[in-house]
């Protein structure tokens, strides 16, 4: 059978739904490319951009003041489609927490590193959004909306996040891999144990392993002809 690699985010996801929706939810980590699953993976780029940028010009605040009215001058405008209004206000919010939280941090920006680990035949890949260094410490920053997921959804995938680290080669502490909630402007950092989720990784695991060739593309859109 082949192998398949999903995301921390489809581990987590899948262990925190219910039997009935698993498929549904399947399908934009499987087809990546396509509708949903191509939205996801660049919803927080803009804020991920800035935040680099801020950081390599010495915490430079026009970095910040600069994308804020860019993004609000896109929010403002109805000749925008409703999405990216809705994604130009969630980017303002990321973008405020992270200064908030962030802002007067000494972080040395660092090169994303391919990490991941292997549970069965299902390879888990990690991305934390920012690796930055402060002090000769690295930590793995992960950006996102937790207002609609439980506490136990973020900390498995922040313990996952730390699981690929590990098994990648960096020796990550559990305090410094951490979600950035934006709409709190909360700093979230899981306390439990390594070996915590080791059960519950596994089981979601066998489940993608036996939900996979079930999954079925999304329906194309049909074009609209202009005559």
């Amino acid at each position: 059978m082949k192998p398949i690699r999903v995301s921390a985010t489809c581990v987590a996801e899948i262990a925190n739904s219910s039997p009935a929706t698993r498929l549904v939810k399947l399908r934009p980590f499987k087809y990546r490319d396509r509708g949903e699953g191509a939205g996801r993976s660049a919803y927080y780029k803009r804020t991920i951009d800035v935040a680099r940028e801020y950081h390599r010009g010495a915490n430079d605040v026009r970095v910040i003041r600069r994308v804020i009215e860019e993004l609000t001058a896109i929010e403002n405008d109805p000749g925008f489609s409703r999405n990216a209004r809705t994604k130009a206000r969630r980017n303002i919010d990321a973008v405020v927490a992270y200064d908030d939280l962030y802002g007067r941090r000494n972080f040395r920006v660092l090169s994303n590193h391919r990490i991941s680990f292997t549970v069965g035949r299902v390879t888990i890949t990690a991305q934390p959004d920012l690796w930055v260094e402060e002090n000769g410490t690295v930590v793995l920053i992960k950006i996102g909306v937790a207002k609609h997921k439980t506490a136990e959804y973020i900390d498995l995938l922040l313990h996952l996040i730390r699981k690929a680290a590990i098994a990648s080669g960096h020796r990550i502490r559990a305090r410094n891999v951490v979600y950035l909630n934006t709409t709190t402007g909360e700093e979230i950092i899981s306390h439990l144990p390594l070996s915590h989720f080791n059960r519950t990784i596994r089981n979601a695991c066998q489940e993608i392993s036996s939900l996979w060739s079930s999954v079925s593309p999304p329906e194309s859109r049909p074009k609209i002809v202009v005559r």
